[in-house]
C-alpha cells in the first residue's frame, strides 16, 4: 500500500505592523526579500491500515510516526515594507508500521493564525521598548475531491502545487480523497520598540516596530483518506470507503532555516533529500 497518505503540521511567526500579525488570504506573489519561517516537526498517532502477519492480511488500527518533518510558512508581497504571511507547505516522512511514506503538501493557504494573551494588549499600550510574552494559534488544514485539486476545507490557491501534483517529485500522489486538519498552540515573545531621535534643528523623529519571534507548538491533528481500501465491514447505509487517521503533533522552530526567503531549501532536503529538492526547483514547487 505505498499509496497512502496522512499528515501532521505546526507552526508560525510574522513580522508585525502596529496592529499586529498580519495573515492574508492567498492573493499576493511571493516575496523574495522577506524570510520563510519553519519549524522541524514530528507526531505520533493511529490509522486504520493493513497488516501482513504470516500468511494473512487484514485491516487494523496501526501506529502513525512522524519523526522527520517540516513545516514551512512563506512570506507574501503585500506591497508595504512589513512581512505578512498567508502560505504554509508541509514537508514530511510518514511511517506506518514498518512502511515510511515520503508526503508533501505545497504551498495552500492558512486558515488561522494569531497572537494574545495577558501581555497582548499591555504591549499595545507601550510607551517604552520592552518584550511581551504572548499566547498564539495555528490552523491549518487541506482537502483533495475527486478530481485532485484542492477544495472543500481548504482550496487550495497560489501556484496550483499541491499534494496532488507530487507524482513527479517521488512522492504520494495524486490523491483522490483525503483530508486533514490540524491545530496548534504555542508561546512567542512580542517586542515593541520605541526610538526618538531629535536633528539640530529641534525636529522629533519618533520609530516604533512590533516584531514577534515564536517559540515551540504543541497541538491535534485528524483526518480522512481512501487509499487503505475503506472500511472492512461497513456500518453505515452508504459507505465512502474512507479511514480515519489523528493524534498529536509539535513544531520546534528551527532559526537557522528562517533566515532568507530560501530557507524553504534547507527544510525540504532535511525531509526529502538533495535529490527531491533538486526536482522540486525544476518545477517550481515549493
Amino acid at each position: 500500500m505505498k499509496k497512502l497518505m496522512v499528515i501532521a503540521a505546526a507552526a508560525s511567526l510574522a513580522a508585525v505592523a502596529e496592529a499586529g500579525i498580519v495573515v492574508n488570504t492567498n492573493c499576493h506573489p511571493r516575496s523574495v526579500t522577506c524570510p520563510v519561517v519553519a519549524y522541524k516537526v514530528t507526531a505520533s498517532g493511529k490509522i486504520a491500515a493493513p497488516v501482513e502477519k504470516k500468511d494473512d492480511v487484514y485491516k487494523s488500527t496501526s501506529k502513525l510516526s512522524i519523526k522527520k518533518g517540516a513545516l514551512v510558512l512563506f512570506p507574501v508581497d503585500n506591497g508595504t515594507d512589513d512581512c505578512c504571511y498567508e502560505t504554509y507547505s508541509l514537508y514530511l516522512q510518514v511511517k506506518i508500521n514498518k512502511e515510511t511514506y515520503p508526503v508533501g503538501v505545497f504551498y495552500e493557504t492558512i486558515d488561522s493564525w494569531s497572537i494574545f494573551g495577558k501581555d497582548y494588549n499591555k504591549s499595545l499600550e507601550a510607551e517604552k521598548s520592552k518584550k511581551f510574552k504572548v499566547e498564539s494559534e495555528l490552523g491549518l488544514s487541506y482537502a483533495a475531491n475527486n478530481s485532485g485539486n484542492g477544495s472543500g476545507i481548504a482550496s487550495g490557491g497560489g501556484n496550483g502545487d499541491t499534494v496532488t501534483d507530487s507524482a513527479s517529485l517521488g512522492l504520494i500522489g495524486p490523491l483522490d480523497d483525503f483530508a486533514f486538519i490540524a491545530t496548534a498552540f504555542g508561546k512567542g515573545t512580542y517586542a515593541y520598540t520605541f526610538k526618538e531621535s531629535k536633528s539640530a534643528c529641534s525636529a522629533c523623529t519618533v520609530t516604533e516596530n512590533y516584531v514577534f519571534t515564536p517559540g515551540n507548538y504543541s497541538g491535534w491533528f485528524a483526518g480522512l483518506v481512501s487509499d487503505f481500501g475503506g472500511d472492512y465491514g461497513c456500518l453505515l447505509c452508504n459507505c465512502n470507503d474512507l479511514d480515519v487517521f489523528g493524534g498529536t503533533w509539535k513544531a520546534k522552530y528551527d532559526k537557522s532555516w528562517s533566515k532568507t526567503s530560501a530557507g524553504w531549501e534547507k527544510a525540504a532536503s532535511y525531509v526529502f533529500g538533495a535529490g527531491v529538492l533538486a526536482d522540486m526547483k525544476d518545477a517550481e514547487i515549493e
